[in-house]
């Protein structure tokens, strides 16, 4: 359980912050009526970083990370018992 815990739980802190670009830019395209936040990745990364500083990159990470270490925990030794 731990290893599976602790691996999903440091991917998903590693990854977090592309993962955040990416919904930052998809949510923007869905403002009907309003003009883009961000123009390009470069311009939110550039952006979040001025306005949240680089904390801002990592808004939401407990949840996603609690989790990941608890699926990846109970998937590991579940794949190794049911298989």
């Amino acid at each position: 359980f731990a290893a599976g815990a602790l691996s999903g739980a440091l991917q998903t802190a590693a990854w977090h912050p592309l993962d955040l670009l990416k919904t930052r830019m998809q949510v923007q395209d869905a403002r009907v009526g309003r003009f883009p936040v961000y123009t390009s990745l470069i311009d939110a990364v550039r952006t979040i970083a001025r306005s949240e500083r680089w904390i801002g990159f990592f808004h939401g990470v407990v949840p996603n990370v609690l989790g990941s270490a608890l699926a990846w925990g109970l998937q590991m030794p579940l794949y190794s018992h049911l298989k």
